[in-house]
């Protein structure tokens, strides 16, 4: 496993049904953590499947995500991180998880235990939103 597997992208994708400026330590009451990817499109797709009460806007936010030491998770397990298993892996130096398609060896999910981690950079609501921005 090279170490350019842990290499964290300078930008990452968070989609929600509303805009978030600061997270909380866990995606819901039963997973641990604080999900994003590095495709656009995926987070897109995320927000507005996100979206369903009235009043729901779909919306990306763009983040720095400053995890130093992941631990790589493959298959599905990154998805629903349990406390214990976040407690776990803190416990071992890890401050957060890359979920990878063990098939492709593509990354596909990161993960932050901590809110201080992540830093928004950036708000995109889609309705504002035609494509994906250029890189």
């Amino acid at each position: 496993m090279t170490s350019a597997i842990r290499n964290i992208p300078h930008e990452l994708y968070h989609g929600s049904y509303k805009e978030i400026r600061e997270f909380l330590p866990f995606r819901y009451e039963d997973a641990a953590g604080i999900y994003f990817t590095d495709n656009f499109d995926d987070a897109v797709d995320l927000a507005r499947c996100n979206c369903i009460e009235d009043g729901d806007v779909p919306t990306v936010m763009v983040a720095h995500v400053d995890i130093k030491n992941p631990f790589l998770m493959y298959g599905m397990e990154s998805h629903e991180i349990s406390f214990s298993r976040r407690d776990e892996l803190i416990a071992l130096g890890h401050d957060g998880v890359i979920g990878i398609n063990p098939t492709t060896g593509e990354r596909f999910e990161f993960v932050a235990f901590d809110p201080k981690q992540v830093t928004v950079t950036e708000v995109r609501v889609l309705a504002e939103l035609s494509e994906a921005p250029a890189i």
